[in-house]
């Protein structure tokens, strides 16, 4: 995933090696890490809003208070879900 991202600027094959490893290991924080990035760059934001929720599972308490932020502005600005992100910020 590191090369295709990194080193051929292949983006979408990133993402779908990233996925992979995401499928084998659900809790890799690299991996989900990455995917975010690459989510971002790709612009796919139904994604990337399941990719934050999963990374605020694992990190839990202050450490994720910046990832939900992430998320509400997602599902505010993105996925037009003002509800989902009203109730992030009211976290």
């Amino acid at each position: 995933g590191e090369l295709q991202h990194e080193g051929l600027k292949d983006f979408a094959g990133a993402l779908a090696t990233y996925r992979r490893l995401l499928e084998l290991s659900p809790n890799d924080a690299q991996g989900l890490a990455a995917t975010d990035a690459l989510c971002v760059k790709l612009e796919r934001w139904a994604e990337l809003a399941d990719v934050l929720v999963r990374r605020i599972e694992l990190l839990k308490g202050e450490g994720s208070l910046e990832l939900k932020f992430r998320l509400a502005e997602v599902r505010e600005a993105r996925l037009a879900d003002k509800s989902g992100a009203l109730e992030l910020y009211r976290d």
